[in-house]
């Protein structure tokens, strides 16, 4: 691939709309804003939208005639750039991940969005996006990953035929069935992130939009009678479950998990497809999650953390390998795709002395709270008093949760991480920093507590238990430090 090339003429209108996504909301506000009967307001708020729109495909076209990119020299080359040139030298060496996506517009035309991802960005942003290119190139680009470099455009149809014989070598190990998608996004709880983004949608705009007749409306409704407004309030609900429900249908379907050498290769996606391969040697820790739907039904969600990531791809460090899993068959599913992590592990729960202290950190804020509601708002504050007594409840169970385990070169610490229970698992040689922490309190009661953190490629994660037992937080120290 000596030879420069350009993206897909689609890479315009691909350029444009995102230039147009991030104006929406000044451009919702202009529409919004009251210009007070003035003619000449009126003509801009249809004016200004309908230049930025030609300066946006204008901007789209410039940046597409702009961009090249070729493989030379073991390197993946890149030029770009409106007024200032850049150029950009890509060590095939330094490459850690490819994102492959396919969006309703590449789909359309066979296209796919290359994200290459590499070691040591210190941008925060992947080092290369290719928005629209032949599924065919980047297949080379994924056979580059692997230490094939091609370097010539006439090698490439020998490059697509080995491609080819490497997919027919791969082993699927994990296929989500329908009944699998279903159960992930009905207790998925996304019901909340929906329903939290109405609200705050709602902040933005709320004062921009004349509602008072739709607040006189509502006012007549609920003094006609409050089922009304009971009947509002769960209808909104059951339509914020919905669209949360239909989203993760849509991105998470079709979720497929394949193993070639030394890589894992994860699919998903139904109307945009998502390709990511993942190098099993980059899995810095892995992250058992248990939502307060799941865990009483026995599963749970799998993520493995690695050296990827960017601020365009933060989902590249926190990778979700299994969506939905029964959890008395991780062992099996981890077995399958040769992971050398343990699961079934006897886990060493906190002392029974830390309950009290799992308690007050809860009563420390919602007593206040509590007195304070019940002055302000009698008669209905008195309900606050439940606050209390239901963080104790809470207190309780991530006390009973709180656990460690060391077994050989791999460290288990399991905690509850407000409503999810989390198992984070990481081997000594992953783990990145390790800290102790001991107030005067807890050195009162002989308590600790344990961070681990491993490296990710977007920022750190880490797992932590408080109030061990001070010898367990020794014990741990020892084993990181390699002298247990």
């Amino acid at each position: 691939m000596f030879e420069a090339k350009r993206l897909h003429p689609i890479a315009i209108v691909l350029n444009a709309l995102k230039i147009l996504k991030e104006a929406f909301i000044p451009m919702i506000v202009l529409l919004f804003v009251q210009g007070g009967g003035d003619s000449a307001w009126d003509y801009f708020e249809l004016v200004i939208p309908a230049v930025y729109l030609i300066g946006s495909i204008v901007f789209g076209t410039v940046t597409w005639f702009r961009f090249t990119y070729r493989v030379e020299d073991d390197e993946i080359r890149i030029d770009s750039g409106l007024i200032v040139k850049k150029k950009r030298y890509i060590r095939l060496e330094r490459i850690q991940s490819i994102d492959v996506t396919e969006g309703i517009l590449q789909r359309l035309f066979s296209l796919v969005k290359v994200s290459i991802e590499t070691a040591g960005s210190s941008s925060g942003q992947a080092e290369a996006v290719l928005t629209a290119i032949p599924k065919e190139e980047a297949a080379l680009f994924q056979s580059l990953l692997k230490g094939r470099k091609k370097e010539s455009d006439s090698n490439i149809d020998e490059d697509i035929g080995l491609e080819i014989s490497e997919v027919e070598e791969e082993r699927v190990l994990f296929r989500m069935s329908f009944r699998q998608l279903l159960l992930m996004a009905a207790t998925s709880g996304g019901v909340g992130v929906v329903f939290t983004g109405a609200l705050i949608l709602y902040s933005q705009i709320g004062e921009l939009i004349n509602i008072e007749g739709i607040y006189g409306e509502v006012e007549r409704l609920v003094a006609s009678g409050i089922i009304l407004l009971i009947i509002f309030g769960i209808s909104v609900l059951l339509v914020a479950y919905l669209i949360a429900t239909i989203s993760i249908l849509l991105k998470y379907a079709f979720f497929t998990i394949k193993k070639s050498g030394n890589d894992l290769m994860i699919t998903r996606g139904l109307l945009e497809r998502r390709s990511l391969t993942i190098p099993i040697g980059r899995i810095q820790a892995i992250r058992i999650v248990e939502n307060v739907i799941r865990q009483p039904l026995g599963y749970a969600t799998v993520f493995v953390e690695t050296t990827s990531g960017s601020l365009e791809n933060m989902g590249n460090a926190k990778v979700m390998l299994f969506p939905i899993a029964e959890k008395k068959r991780l062992k099996e599913l981890f077995s399958s795709i040769e992971l050398d992590y343990q699961v079934d592990v006897p886990m060493i729960h906190v002392p029974n002395r830390s309950l009290i202290r799992y308690i007050i950190r809860q009563w420390l804020w919602t007593i206040p709270v509590s007195i304070i509601t019940v002055y302000l708002f009698q008669p209905w504050g008195y309900l606050s008093l439940l606050l209390p007594v239901l963080f104790t409840v809470y207190a309780y169970v991530c006390f009973k949760e709180a656990s460690w385990n060391i077994s050989g070169k791999q460290l288990t610490l399991t905690y509850r991480e407000w409503l999810n229970k989390q198992s984070y698992l990481v081997k000594r040689e992953k783990v990145q920093s390790f800290t102790m922490k001991q107030s005067i309190f807890q050195k009162k009661k002989e308590l600790g507590t344990v961070i681990a953190f491993s490296k990710t490629g977007f920022g750190a994660s880490d797992g932590t238990v408080v109030d061990l037992e001070e010898q367990d937080v020794f014990n741990i120290k020892r084993w990181f430090q390699g002298t247990r």
